[in-house]
């Protein structure tokens, strides 16, 4: 090897293999193999070579391609993949999931007589409820990615949007003091847009590793399963206190009541915000934006990712056909009252919460398509229980319907929990603010189509719409099951 070179040219210089990363291994079988360098001796004054006076993998010597380097930047990805945000964000964001969904259905229970009250009918009613959540998927959603894509931090959307949500309850309020049924829908309107559903799946993508994602997002999905509880609960308590204590007036009574609890509960949501907040920090993609391309596009779309807005679209529908429904049946078909029909969705979705929360021990378990997949053909055949087989009795009916809600909205539920993690891992780093955005003003235009269809169903085509539903979404999950992967580029 050294032919034609005089010896004093040549340099011999012997590289352990492995560095100090090897040797801490207990387990390398044997020595450490030894290369031999040749090079030819620099000149005075010039840099010494890198990396070949000694293999142990510090200082000079510790390059990007050292096992020493290497090792450090796998401990670095593993922490990033499992790190987690400020416990008190991140409870904003669980808080924020309560008041929104709480927000929406607080009114079901007394909408149809507060739209009665004004010189509305029937259909107006549905729309007051439907009328936040399209107004939300359809502005709300892409103006907070507007106010995202223009630099604008997280904290003060929640601001202008919590603020927004203040007055649109305030105004549902003074509803009956203008006597204008035409106040309710623009209260509504106003809190719809200020929804900021956004800002929770966008903090958890950025702030929670791709690791612990799925549980967090399932426990974010179980706030909008208690919301679902509390809405109705809340109503019927709210409306009780008041006929207790008396209290009737145009400006506070059983139909404003629902507005100015919100209010408050926002007012004191705005206070945290300031106190307790903190926005997410920056990823890569965020700091160093890459130009879109045809390319990057293709690698977002995909038969799978259209399944999951299917999904979303279908599960949240499913969600708010069902309380709708269930409190128009038992107002009209069972003659009961509003405090009755609200204690009843609101104990049907008590015990849908445990089992939105206890399947988050499913993420350790089972693989996200394949918990998808079997959570679809368990909810196409609780749906059964949802129709009318011609009862003896109506307390025979609503206990079957009751334990048929209760499962049906507990697969409804957890589909939903299933996607709201599966998102964020079907596309690259880069997208996943756009991929929440569309999920989110997926999400919302379910719940609004379900509103106002819920209003308008008789039992048995209530019956035929849920299976109807799941039987769809088991069928497209299954025909793109193995496109349901996680993106390569996915953090």
């Amino acid at each position: 090897a050294t032919a034609g070179m005089p010896p004093s040219n040549v340099v011999i210089t012997a590289i352990a293999e492995g560095g100090a990363a090897a040797s801490r291994c207990p387990s390398s079988p044997g020595p450490r193999p030894l290369h031999l360098q040749l090079r030819r001796p620099r000149p005075a004054g010039a840099p010494s070579d890198e990396g070949v006076s000694a293999g142990d993998g510090t200082g000079a010597g510790a390059g990007p391609g050292t096992p020493a380097a290497i090792a450090e930047m796998a401990e670095a990805s593993a922490d990033d993949s499992s790190r987690m945000p400020p416990c008190g964000s991140l409870w904003m964001m669980y808080y924020l999931a309560f008041l929104v969904v709480t927000n929406m259905v607080i009114v079901i229970p007394t909408a149809d007589e507060y739209a009665t009250r004004l010189g509305a009918g029937q259909v107006f009613s549905g729309l007051v409820i439907s009328l936040t959540p399209f107004l939300s998927g359809l502005i709300g959603v892409p103006l907070n990615y507007w106010m995202l894509q223009r630099s604008m931090d997280l904290k003060s959307i929640l601001f202008l949007m919590v603020f927004g949500g203040i007055l649109g309850n305030t105004l549902y309020g003074l509803g009956a003091l203008t006597r204008s049924k035409w106040t309710l829908l623009f209260a509504r309107s106003i809190i719809g847009i200020c929804q900021c559903q956004i800002a929770g799946p966008v903090y958890i993508a950025k702030a929670v590793g791709i690791q612990r994602r799925s549980r967090v997002m399932f426990i974010f999905a179980t706030c909008t399963a208690v919301a679902f509880t509390s809405g109705p609960l809340l109503a019927g308590l709210l409306v009780t206190f008041l006929k207790e204590a008396r209290i009737h007036n145009l400006v506070l009574d059983s139909d404003t009541i629902p507005g100015w609890f919100m209010a408050i509960l926002y007012l004191f949501y705005l206070l945290k915000v300031f106190f307790i907040f903190e926005n997410p920090p920056q990823e890569a993609a965020d700091r160093h934006p890459r130009p879109s391309s045809a390319g990057q596009d293709e690698q977002m779309w995909s038969c799978g990712l259209l399944v999951c807005y299917w999904a979303m679209f279908a599960g949240p529908m499913a969600n708010t056909m069902c309380e709708v429904f269930g409190v128009k049946l038992a107002q009209q078909w069972w003659g009961w009252n509003v405090e009755a029909s609200g204690y009843y969705m609101a104990f049907v979705m008590a015990l849908v919460i445990p089992l939105s929360l206890g399947s988050g021990k499913l993420t350790e378990l089972i693989e996200d398509r394949r918990g998808l997949r079997l959570v679809c053909a368990a909810g196409t055949l609780c749906s059964v229980l949802l129709y009318d087989f011609g009862y003896s009795s109506t307390r025979v009916y609503a206990s079957v319907l009751f334990l048929g809600l209760v499962l049906y909205q507990g697969s409804a539920c957890i589909v939903r929990n299933y996607i709201y993690a599966m998102v964020s891992k079907l596309v690259p780093t880069s997208k996943k603010p756009l991929a929440s955005t569309i999920m989110m003003s997926v999400l919302t235009v379910g719940r609004g189509t379900g509103s106002i269809i819920g209003a308008l169903l008789s039992p048995t085509s209530f019956a035929i719409a849920q299976t109807a539903l799941f039987s769809i979404t088991l069928v497209l999950v299954s025909c793109t099951y193995s496109h349901l992967q996680q993106h390569a580029k996915a953090t």
